[in-house]
Formats: C-alpha cells, sequence, structure tokens
C-alpha cells in the first residue's frame, strides 16, 4: 500500500538527498581563485593607456604595437636620446672609431639585448623595429607634417584611425647634433652590407634608407 502524503506535507527526504549530493560534488571540484577583472586601455580617450613594462604604446592596426615616445623620452614630443646602431649607452661624440659596430659583421639585432637599446633600456619586450615593419609603418599610414609642443615632426595615422608623432630630432655626426626640427632618422633591427635599414624624414616626405652604423640616430620602440 503506498503510503498518502496530506496537503501542506513535504516528503524531506528527496530534499536531504539532493543537498548531500551537491555537497558532494562541490567538495570533489577543484578550487578556483576569482581573478581580479582590469579594464581594458582605452587608445582613443587616454582615460587608460595601454602599457608594456611601463611604456605606453599605441595599436595603429599594424603587425606590432608602437610605443608613444623615444627611447630617452618623456612625451610624444621630446627628442629623446640618440644611439649609434647597435649600441646601449649615449656617448658624447659618435665616430666610426668609437662605434661597436662599424664595419662588423652583425645579424638582425631586435630583442638582443647585448645590442638592442629598446630591450636593454625598457625591457619586457619591447625592441627595436624591423625593416619590414618600419616599411609597414610607412606604406600603410597615412604621414601628416605638423608641430607638437613647438617640435616639428609627423603625424602617423594607422589604418585603425589611432596615431603617433615622430618628431624630427636630427641626427648626431661626430659631436654635432643637426638637422634638429628639420629631419628625423630612426633606427630599425636590420643590417645590411656594413650599414644599416632606418626611417628618414623631412617635411618632403618619408622613406626607408640605408645609413652609417656609427651616427646618433632616435629609436621608437615596438612590441608585438
Amino acid at each position: 500500500m503506498s503510503a498518502n502524503v496530506k496537503r501542506g506535507q513535504v516528503n524531506s527526504l528527496p530534499v536531504k538527498l539532493l543537498g548531500f549530493l551537491v555537497l558532494v560534488l562541490a567538495a570533489a571540484l577543484p578550487s578556483r581563485a576569482i581573478e581580479p577583472v582590469t579594464a581594458a586601455c582605452d587608445t582613443i580617450t587616454d582615460t587608460i593607456p595601454c602599457t608594456i613594462n611601463g611604456h605606453e604604446y599605441v595599436d595603429l592596426g599594424l603587425s606590432v604595437k608602437w610605443a608613444t615616445c623615444n627611447v630617452g623620452a618623456n612625451s610624444p614630443s621630446e627628442y629623446g636620446d640618440y644611439y649609434a646602431w647597435g649600441e646601449t649607452t649615449t656617448k658624447e661624440t659618435y665616430t666610426e672609431e668609437n662605434s661597436k659596430t662599424f664595419g662588423k659583421d652583425v645579424e638582425d639585432i631586435a630583442g638582443n639585448s647585448e645590442y638592442d637599446a629598446a630591450r636593454a633600456i625598457w625591457g619586457g619586450t619591447w625592441r627595436l623595429p624591423t625593416e619590414a615593419e618600419m616599411e609597414e609603418l610607412v606604406d600603410k599610414c597615412t604621414w601628416t607634417w605638423t608641430k607638437q609642443d613647438d617640435h616639428n615632426g609627423f603625424l602617423v595615422t594607422g589604418p585603425n584611425g589611432n596615431s603617433i608623432f615622430l618628431p624630427a630630432a636630427g641626427v648626431y655626426d661626430g659631436s654635432l647634433l643637426d638637422y634638429v626640427g628639420d629631419d628625423g632618422n630612426y633606427w630599425t633591427s636590420t643590417p645590411e652590407s656594413g650599414l644599416t635599414d632606418i626611417l628618414s624624414f623631412n617635411n618632403q616626405g618619408n622613406d626607408n634608407t640605408w645609413n652609417d652604423r656609427y651616427l646618433g640616430h632616435s629609436i621608437r620602440p615596438v612590441s608585438e
């Protein structure tokens, strides 16, 4: 004979059994720490700057992220420091005689902290751009000659509408800093027949060309 359950009466056995099973399953599952939620960086309004190892970058819609400042600079318009190719410290004079790499057979130095000033000074995943990455910046972006904080240079706007500013910082040859405000010269990591590929520009345009390694040029780092 089946038991009769009166109105309002609940059979508590299935409920207790269900609760027991829930506790068993909860104990068997591995515990997971709750990860903090971090807001995504905002390259449009700069309310949340994007940074890698403490240095800000902009995603231009290219294959790499581009830093907003030169090595040695505190703002996009500052010129920053000047480096001979393959060297990680500045100096008072830039000559063939005191060059670390002039006339030597050196492979691509991207990410090699012995030669790459961006990696040695900024750390993390920062490095010099390669020739291909610099050509991508030239070919896929819109270049507008302008002034920022009274410094001449190019506003470089990527395919996604984001932009960086490259100041015309000039070049060190010997102990003379020349062409400031007129020319910009930026190292890549790519060597070729004793020379090195650079980005060179003035108010007439820009180009990837080759230059002597002993000269003091600017560095604008990139990162994956």
